[in-house]
């Protein structure tokens, strides 16, 4: 391997920066072998999931940096030389996918003891994240006095006049993935910028979207015709409730602001946002993750 890649990996592993020393070892894999380009791709997948599982609270932190921990040993072996053309994907107990290694005598050498030297530090800071933890779970464990007294029977939590039982809306909602968030780009002769996109619960049943857009008339020619803004959940496509903003057109260099909202139903699995004009489309999915 390229001795600029392996240091660069190196130096991204070491500030936990996994996804970044991927993405610049699937960027080589491209002029390699497809069984090693795979691996980091199935590496990858599995580093994204970790992230949307420890977010939406169904993964622990401490778990989550374990395999995370695992992941980086992954990498810095393939940085490292690791004979992938006779390497495959054989499942673990643990954590899903691992590489499997042929059996060979690898050199021990100063690479070696860089690769471990920077897992021994990933480690630690799993042991001390399992150690706040720890010392978490044993601030609400019950004394030896508590644990003297015998066990009352559990009653049923009755419900106050008026009260409303617990509902899915009662979950705060996030935008992933949005396309181009808060990155300028242009489409025909407009400059566009989504700066923010958010979700809350209308109802059991309904969400809405609300996005700001920045809007900037790029023509050489005169004014610049509005794009229509369209948001598509599961394949239906959804006007906008709400626009701040309805001109049909921007004057020339102009820039204005326009804050829209989409009422979509909650049980979509699929959304994406759309522009178009002229028989022009420009269209990204995205991620309500409840």
């Amino acid at each position: 391997m390229d001795n600029n890649v392996e240091e660069k990996v190196k130096e991204l592993v070491a500030d936990f920066k996994l996804e970044a020393a991927l993405d610049v070892l699937i960027a080589q894999a491209k002029t390699q072998n497809q069984r090693k380009q795979n691996v980091l791709l199935v590496l990858k997948g599995k580093l994204a999931l970790l992230e949307e599982q420890t977010l939406a609270g169904m993964l622990e932190p401490s778990d989550a940096a374990r395999q995370k921990a695992t992941i980086a040993h992954q990498i810095l072996d393939i940085a490292d030389g690791s004979p992938l053309d006779h390497e495959i994907l054989t499942p673990s107990s643990s954590d899903g996918v691992t590489l499997s290694h042929p059996v060979t005598n690898r050199p021990n050498g100063n690479k070696s003891w860089t690769k471990y030297l920077l897992i021994a530090a990933l480690l630690v800071g799993v042991v001390a994240a399992g150690i706040f933890f720890s010392n978490s779970l044993g601030e609400n464990k019950p004394s030896d006095a508590d644990e003297l007294q015998p066990a009352q029977p559990k009653k049923e939590q009755a419900t106050e006049p008026g009260e409303q039982p617990h509902s899915p809306s009662d979950r705060p909602l996030k935008v992933l993935d949005f396309p181009n968030l808060q990155k300028p780009f242009n489409f025909l002769d407009f400059g566009i910028e989504f700066r923010s996109a958010d979700a809350e619960w209308i109802s059991d049943s309904e969400i809405r979207l609300k996005l700001r857009c920045y809007l900037a008339c790029k023509s050489n020619f005169g004014i610049c015709y509005r794009a229509a803004v369209k948001v598509y959940a599961d394949g239906k496509s959804i006007d906008p409730t709400e626009q701040s903003d309805t001109a049909a057109w921007v004057e020339q260099n102009a820039t204005v602001t326009d804050d829209l909202s989409f009422v979509l139903p909650a049980d979509a699995k699929e959304f994406h946002v759309e522009l178009s004009r002229d028989k022009s489309t420009w269209k990204r999915p995205f991620k309500i993750l409840r």
